[in-house]
């Protein structure tokens, strides 16, 4: 009986320079990032690993390609055979994985248009809407230089209207 289960990403095949990265950066020194690797069975372009305990304890997530779709696939362990610490981890680390890929995707792309930015480690962070905060990740990008004209921008009250810009 397998245990090992797939669910759907957002991070696209064509960006997978900006996935390794971020797999690299968010899950820290104590995970392996692996190319081409096998996971729970599946051929994944990426594989994360735990760096000590046994072979297949130490597998810890993947991500397949699935050209139909074009984006990556998830592929890990169920939770409801023990590792539930594990999956904790995995859901955590991957939020980060989303937004760390995110900030990365708006610096490729400013850069293709002469901008240049820089980005701060994701954290840990609060949305408020409507008086109800929920958890989320946080990124900062910050724009250094390439922008030749100045802009204004204006925010009003509470509903996010933009006044100005571009």
């Amino acid at each position: 009986m397998s245990h090992r289960i797939k669910s759907a990403t957002v991070l696209p095949l064509e960006d997978s320079d900006i996935v390794k990265e971020s797999l690299v950066e968010c899950w820290g020194e104590d995970y392996n990032v692996i190319e081409n690797t096998t996971i729970r069975g599946v051929e994944c372009d990426f594989g994360v690993t735990k760096k000590t305990g046994h072979a297949y304890s130490t597998q810890v997530m993947g991500l397949e390609r699935n050209e139909e779709t074009g984006k990556y696939e998830l592929v890990t362990y169920n939770n409801a055979v023990g590792n539930s610490k594990d999956q904790k981890i995995v859901d955590d680390t991957m939020s980060k994985v989303y937004t760390s890929f995110a900030a990365k995707k708006v610096k490729k792309v400013l850069a293709s248009q002469g901008i240049t930015s820089e980005l701060d480690e994701v954290v840990d962070s609060e949305l408020e809407i409507d008086g109800v905060k929920t958890p989320t990740k946080m990124v900062r990008v910050k724009i250094l230089s390439g922008i030749k004209r100045t802009t204004t921008t204006n925010v009003d009250g509470d509903t996010g209207n933009l006044d100005g810009g571009i």
